[in-house]
């Protein structure tokens, strides 16, 4: 087995994206304040695991709301276990050479999945503001963007790292 420097950086930095996409869910979806009052309220995609919406869609009987508020908790589900996947198998590829070869496959896949709850939740967000008779007083947002932003920031050092790292072996195992 061979362990250099651009082994160890691209690992460690699949791993982190691997981590990223664990805790992805926890950017918000929704977020409104009120300038009066200054309560803030949350909905991220972990609030949807459980394929309900705890606060802005709650009782919401319309068709493409309930499969979207389903779609997003089971997305939150999937990026999850794909986090985990690719974090263990970050870890692994510092010591077996097979794993390694999947690093860019599990990297693209995760930046898809990131950009895929990134583009769902602004979605969410829209549907929200559509529907919703939210006064003047009220400022809503969403932080789902970010997601994909670090995501794409990680796979660029990434890719950066697989042109500029040197290639040397600083220790030889079998």
């Amino acid at each position: 087995m061979k362990l250099s420097f651009k082994n160890l950086t691209e690992d460690f930095l699949v791993s982190a994206l691997g981590f990223l996409t664990i805790f992805s869910p926890f950017f918000s979806l929704i977020s409104i304040n009120d300038k009066w009052s200054g309560i803030r309220i949350n909905e991220c995609g972990f609030d949807l695991i459980a394929m309900e919406s705890p606060y802005f869609f709650a009782g919401n009987g319309d068709e493409m709301i309930r499969f979207l508020v389903i779609f997003m908790g089971l997305l939150s589900i999937v990026l999850c276990l794909y986090g985990i996947v690719t974090t263990v198998l970050g870890v692994f590829g510092i010591f077996y050479n097979r794993v390694r070869r999947a690093r860019k496959g599990l990297s693209i896949a995760a930046l898809v999945l990131l950009a895929l709850y990134s583009f769902s939740g602004i979605i969410y967000w829209f549907i929200y503001v559509d529907t919703s008779v939210v006064g003047l007083s009220y400022f809503t947002s969403s932080s789902a963007y970010l997601a994909v932003l670090f995501g794409f920031v990680l796979y660029l050092f990434f890719c950066i790292s697989r042109r500029v790292s040197p290639e040397k072996a600083s220790t030889e195992r079998n």
